[in-house]
């Protein structure tokens, strides 16, 4: 499953309930703007990235390291439901007609 389907373990972070996307999308109806994030920190971390970006690499590795997580948390809930087997060479899609839903929409 690891091996060369693309995407990346960054792919994996936890999204933004749909509560703060909602909130964040009414106040651009209330007060346009260029930009808005659901999470305010992920505001911050933009405008520290921004500012600087030599820091980037160790920042990266963070979240690398969070997406991991997110990405193990989603293998597992696959294997849970009868979406991935495991075999002798690793794992493997199964042969099912459920539908795989996206991780955040639960």
């Amino acid at each position: 499953m690891g091996g060369g389907g693309g995407g990346n373990a960054l792919q994996f972070q936890e999204p933004p309930p749909p509560s703060a996307v909602a909130k964040a999308m009414k106040g651009l109806v209330d007060r346009p703007r260029r930009e808005a994030n659901p999470r305010f920190s992920d505001s911050l971390l933009v405008r520290f990235g921004t500012l600087c970006p030599n820091h980037l690499p160790r920042l990266m590795t963070l979240f690398r390291k969070k997406g991991e997580r997110g990405l193990a948390t989603y293998v597992r809930r696959l294997e849970t439901e009868g979406h991935v087997v495991r075999t002798a060479d690793g794992r493997e899609l199964a042969e099912t007609d459920r539908v795989i839903r996206h991780p955040g929409g639960k």
